[in-house]
This record gives C-alpha cells, structure tokens and sequence, in this order.
C-alpha cells in the first residue's frame, strides 16, 4: 500500500467516525427533547383514529368479529388453546376501546373518595 493510499485510508476512517460521534450527539439531543406522551395524549390519539366514521366501522368490525363481550365456545367441544388465541383477540378489543378513554386526573379522584 502507497503512503497516498494510506493517507487516503486514514481520512476515511476518521470521517466515519466523525459521522459516528456526529450520529450519537444527534441521537441524545433527540432524545432530550422528545415529548414523553402521557395518559392523556395517548387517549387522544386513540380517539382521533377510531371516533370518525370510519373508525366506528372499524371497532363495529372487531367487536362483531372478536365478540367483545365474550368468548365464543364452538359447539363441537373446548379447545384450551383455541379458547386463549380468542380471549387474545377479544382482550385487544377491548384494549382499543378502553385506550379512548382517558386516565382520571388525580384531582377526580380526590374528589370520589371525598363523597
């Protein structure tokens, strides 16, 4: 390998850690200004994708097809494993609904247990 070669070498290799260090500062100034999202916001976004037409369509859709108020038990008899996969279904549904709801404020809360 020629000296220039070298050279060359050397000032790729500290280019690319340049961009490394570069990358890593980036990535914890991004990381210190990210907005941590609450209960609240949360809830807000859930109810922004599912409260429109087409999200009541939607959630319809799932309640009917992975009956939100039960399990379904197929007549022909009781898998344990079938029973579980369908409880996993109706449980994420009812993830979704209750995720639109948002956490009560801690001063609503003070307020019921004072009642």
């Amino acid at each position: 390998m020629t000296k220039e070669e070298r050279k060359g070498q050397r000032e790729q290799t500290r280019e690319e850690a340049r961009r490394g260090v570069l990358a890593e500062i980036a990535r914890e100034i991004e990381a210190k200004h990210r907005t941590p999202e609450t209960p609240e916001r949360i809830a807000l976004a859930y109810r922004r994708v599912f409260e429109g037409p087409d999200g009541e369509i939607v959630l319809a859709d799932l309640k009917a097809k992975f009956n939100g108020s039960c399990v379904r038990i197929r007549p022909a008899g009781i898998d344990p494993y079938e029973v579980v996969y369908r409880e996993g279904q109706r449980d994420l549904y009812l993830y979704l609904v209750e995720s639109m709801t948002p956490p009560p404020s801690p001063q609503s809360i003070q307020t019921e247990d004072n009642e």
